[in-house]
Formats: C-alpha cells, sequence, structure tokens
C-alpha cells in the first residue's frame, strides 16, 4: 500500500486474515484452538483481539511462540512472513528438504522421514511405525547437529515440531500412541530450545524451554524436567547467569533423587551446577560439583541412561571440566584437559571439538601461550570452513580473537585474527 509506514511483515498480518474474512477476535480465537489443548489455559492467557490489532499496527512483532500458530493457522511459512512479509503457501516436504540439504544432508546420507507427508485430518491414523518414524527423526537431528551445529538446523526442528503438534490435533490414536505424542512434542520442543541456543538465538531458546517446562509438568515428566534444566543452565552459564545456572542445575538435581536418576544423569546435572559456581568465579563450590560428577560418571554407563546424556563421553567430560577451569582462570589445568579432549573427539562431534579448541586456543592464549593458541584456532577455523554452523562455536572463536589481539603486531598472530574476522564476521 502505497505510504504505509507499517513493517511488511504487519501488512502480511492483516492481509492474511482479512482474506479469510476473520475479525480480530476470530483471528485470536483461532490462535488459541491452534495451541496444544493442555497448553491453552497456561500460554496463551493474554491473547485477545487488541494484541492482533497492536501486530497488525506494526507495534511490535508477535513472540516467538506466538508466530509459530500464527503461520499454521494460515497455513503459511513463518520464516518468509516475519522476515520480509512475503507469504508462502505451507509446504512440509520442501520446507523438510530445503532445510536437511542446509544443514548438509548429502554428507549424513538421506533420511527416510523427510519423504512426503498426506494433509492430517481426522482420517489420519497414527500407530507405533509413525512413532517409530519420529523418534528416529529426532535422532538425527540431535547426531546433525553434535556433528554440523545448529545455525540453520533449528528451522528443520520447528517443522518436525509443527508436524507432531498438528498429529496431536488433527491424528486418529489411541491413549497409549497420545502419550507417546505428547512425549515427543515435549523432546521436540526442548531440542528446539537447544537449536535455538546454539544458534545464538537466546530469547528463542527461552521461549522454547520453558513451553517444554510446561509440558513436563502438565505430562508429570520429569525427565523432560530434568533435560530441558540441564540445557537452561548450560545457555544461563553462555549468559553469563552464573546464579541462575546453579538454580537450574540444583532444580534438575532433586528431581534426579527423586526419580533414582542413573549416574550419568547425575554426572551431566553436576556437571552443570560446577559450570554455574565456575560463572560465579566460587572455586571450592565449582571443585566439590565436579568431584560428584567424575565419581558418578566412573560408575559407567547403563541401559536406563536417558538418551540425552548419550554425549557425555571421556572427552566431554573433559571439555566441561576445562571450560570451569578457564572460567575461574586456572588456564594451566584448562589446557592439558582441553588439549586431551580435542585430540580424542571423533568426526560425530565435530561441533563440540570446534568449542573444545575454542576454548583451548582462549585459555592458551590467557596463559600466554601464543603458538598454542594460533594452531588451535586454526584447527578451529578449518571446523567452520568444513562446514560447521554454530553460532556459539563461532563466538568463542570471536572471544579469542579478542584475547589475541593485544599482541596483532607479531605476525602470526596477525594472521590468525584476520582469519578470525573473515570467517565468523
Amino acid at each position: 500500500m502505497a505510504g504505509d509506514s507499517r513493517p511488511a511483515w504487519a501488512i502480511s498480518l492483516k492481509t492474511l486474515r482479512l482474506e479469510r474474512g476473520w475479525t480480530p477476535s476470530r483471528q485470536a480465537q483461532e490462535m488459541k484452538a491452534a495451541f496444544p489443548k493442555e497448553l491453552r489455559q497456561t500460554a496463551i492467557r493474554s491473547l485477545a483481539h487488541q494484541i492482533v490489532w497492536d501486530w497488525e499496527a506494526g507495534n511490535h512483532k508477535p513472540r516467538v511462540d506466538y508466530r509459530m500458530y500464527l503461520a499454521r493457522v494460515h497455513n503459511v511459512e513463518e520464516g518468509p512472513l516475519f522476515e520480509d512479509g512475503t507469504i508462502v503457501p505451507v509446504s512440509r516436504r520442501a520446507l523438510l528438504g530445503a532445510a536437511g540439504a542446509a544443514v548438509g544432508l548429502s554428507v549424513v546420507g538421506g533420511l527416510p522421514w523427510l519423504a512426503s507427508a498426506e494433509p492430517i485430518g481426522a482420517s489420519t491414523n497414527v500407530g507405533t511405525a509413525e512413532i517409530e518414524l519420529l523418534q528416529k527423526s529426532a535422532q538425527d537431528l540431535i547426531e546433525m547437529d553434535q556433528r554440523f551445529g545448529a545455525d540453520r538446523l533449528w528451522w528443520l526442528g520447528r517443522g518436525q515440531l509443527a508436524y507432531v503438534l498438528r498429529l496431536i490435533d488433527l491424528g486418529n490414536y489411541d491413549d497409549a500412541i497420545e502419550q507417546q505424542l505428547h512425549s515427543l512434542a515435549g523432546d521436540f520442543t526442548s531440542t528446539l530450545g537447544w537449536f535455538s541456543y546454539d544458534a545464538g538465538l537466546h530469547d528463542e531458546a527461552r521461549v522454547y524451554f520453558s513451553e517444554a517446562l510446561n509440558r513436563a509438568t502438565i505430562t508429570q515428566n520429569d525427565w523432560l524436567a530434568m533435560r530441558t534444566l540441564s540445557n537452561m543452565a548450560r545457555q544461563a552459564v553462555d549468559l553469563g547467569k552464573g546464579r541462575e545456572a546453579v538454580k537450574f542445575s540444583t532444580s534438575a538435581l532433586k528431581k534426579a533423587k527423586e526419580n533414582h536418576a542413573s549416574s550419568r544423569a547425575w554426572a551431566l546435572l553436576f556437571m552443570r551446577e560446577a559450570q554455574g559456581h565456575a560463572k560465579l568465579g566460587k572455586t571450592d563450590p565449582c571443585n566439590d560439583a565436579l568431584r560428584r560428577a567424575h565419581q558418578a560418571y566412573s560408575r559407567g554407563p547403563r541401559d536406563h541412561d536417558p538418551d540425552w546424556t548419550e554425549f557425555l563421553n571421556d572427552p566431554e567430560m573433559a571439555t566441561l571440566e576445562g571450560m570451569c577451569r578457564t572460567d575461574l582462570a586456572q588456564h594451566r589445568q584448562a589446557i592439558s584437559l582441553l588439549e586431551r579432549a580435542c585430540a580424542e573427539r571423533d568426526e560425530a562431534h565435530s561441533r563440540n571439538r570446534g568449542m573444545g579448541l575454542g576454548r583451548l586456543a582462549f585459555a592458551a592464549a590467557r596463559h600466554g601461550e601464543l603458538d598454542r593458541a594460533c594452531d588451535a584456532t586454526g584447527r578451529a577455523l578449518a571446523l567452520v570452513e568444513g562446514g560447521m554452523s554454530s553460532a556459539r562455536a563461532r563466538a568463542q572463536i570471536r572471544a579469542v580473537g579478542a584475547a589475541l589481539d593485544p599482541y596483532r603486531s607479531m605476525p602470526e598472530v596477525r594472521d590468525t585474527t584476520e582469519r578470525i574476522r573473515a570467517l565468523t564476521a
């Protein structure tokens, strides 16, 4: 519209509503109906026609979770709508296929769950086969995250979550399948929070983590709550919120005790607590939590270990302790731990190897070992050049650049910092 100063997304939102002949009140009602039944009362109390007017006036964008449901009720793709106002009819196959290509599926092989799906309706039967396929998709997403990072993967995860929610709302299934669908929705929501965090979308991550905790409470799924609180603690450390990290990990540890959690779960949660104390600069509480984490880890894996602890191996334990030592300015210890961890990492965990190399380079720079810092940085940058896509990893490499900056008059350091700027801008 000529002379219209509203953002393009606001104009498109009103266009979509008017095309359906809806009033703002009807728009709000349709959005409420799109939310999963168990979340309608807790998540959307503020949703009314006034907020629809505000969106269409361009006063502020809908919050992250509202955007997904707005796109759902209009059957359009969320990304283009809120980026530049482009209205793109949704196509699940096209969405997932494009996202899969973006994260390098040609490298990891074709994924059968990216096949086309029939439109979901009351006649769509959901059984054991569908549940198994969705569970496999969840594991595939996690494996791609560990190898490539989640800068582009989060969009694929959002498509999977939307699909599961639509199955819950419209599919035909028995009580046992319903329970499994809700469990999958919780897992996808927590995973999507982690993907958003890895992609540097911290506000979005917190929304998904909060929704995952809501689901855990409503469905009485303490294992989902533990996993989500662990993720929230890790994010809090990166945001410099050590007290929050300790609070989240302590809450998770309480649930671990109530549910007789496995040793691997205890190890991870104690490690999260240690990271929070380290961020606060509290050496003694950090050392105590580290001791408990290693004691739990030394008991070995068990058949009933939750799948969200599968990444916790020897290199990861060393990396996490190395991060604690770095935050406590114990750089010599950090260098020893991180050097060992990086040497033991395999290709399947390339993103975490990149994080470890970044931490190693930072600790070495702080300790004045500039040759080691430049070497570790070079290896981390090679992973970025090879396709690793993680905002967290790039942020860590930029921190190395800042630590090396006082030494930029040295040729090798200058070359390294220039590469950092070129590859992480």
